[in-house]
């Protein structure tokens, strides 16, 4: 028994960021991390080239990429998140990032711009090592709880985001607002449930899941199907825009490298 408690842990653990069947019986992000999943896949090959993970945390999805280098650069500690240092490529102060100018032809950010206060900052100093006409990939919390307190400052609508893109010198090219209306209402539901009315217990919540968590989460799967669509409301964008960078709107304002 024992045994077949830790394989079925173990599954979990694989499938919370690509999320299949078993998710969706004891995943009570199901409908969310399948969003981040599909919009992530959807881009994944169109990024080329040396590749910057910014903020790459474990970096869950590397495999969806095919790319000449994958940099992974993260902080070394941050607070409100333990993460595991083995899977940094290069450690990242919080200021200004360690790489010269035109250095990548692809970046890639996922669930990390909610957690940074100064954006267009940030974002200016990701363009300045970014190559003019490169890809950019980004996913990013819309509706959501709050998450890795202290350090979780913004939510972004579809044209907040794109003006902030915008004065840093990107385009965009696709932006996918999911999942929609009634399946992020439903998400919310669950994750109230699994936060607020489940045990505090994570091994409780474990057990539980097939009663509380797979009754909802099926519920929502089979009549979204009839439901009428909308994305008014969503959890998460996944975002891919081109780096349309000049000589004349450089950062540094110097010529390119």
């Amino acid at each position: 028994m024992i045994k077949l408690i830790e394989k079925i842990k173990s599954k979990n653990r694989q499938e919370q960021f690509m999320p299949g069947l078993f998710s969706l019986i004891f995943n009570p992000y199901f409908f969310n991390r399948r969003a981040i999943y599909k919009g992530i896949k959807s881009h994944a090959q169109k990024l080329n080239g040396d590749l910057m993970d910014f903020g790459c945390g474990t970096k869950p999805y590397k495999d969806l990429f095919n790319v000449t280098s994958y940099i992974g650069i993260d902080l070394a500690e941050n607070e409100g998140h333990n993460l595991p240092t083995e899977h940094i490529d290069v450690v990242y102060d919080g200021s200004k990032i360690p790489f010269q100018n035109d250095m990548f032809d692809s970046i890639y950010s996922s669930e990390v711009f909610e957690h940074v206060f100064n954006l267009e900052e940030i974002l200016l100093d990701i363009n300045r090592v970014h190559k003019t006409g490169g890809l950019i990939l980004l996913t990013m919390p819309f509706v959501w709880q709050e998450h890795e307190m202290p350090n979780d400052f913004g939510r972004y609508t579809s044209a907040g985001i794109k003006s902030i893109l915008k004065k840093c010198n990107y385009e965009i090219v696709d932006h996918i607002k999911a999942p929609g209306y009634f399946l992020s209402v439903i998400q919310l539901l669950v994750a109230y449930v699994h936060h607020v009315v489940l045990p505090k217990s994570d091994s409780i919540k474990f057990v539980l899941a097939p009663l509380f968590i797979f009754p909802i989460n099926l519920f929502a799967l089979t009549f979204n199907f009839f439901l009428p669509k909308s994305f008014d409301l969503f959890i998460n964008h996944t975002i891919l825009a081109k780096n349309i960078k000049t000589s004349a709107n450089r950062v540094d304002g110097s010529a390119p490298n």
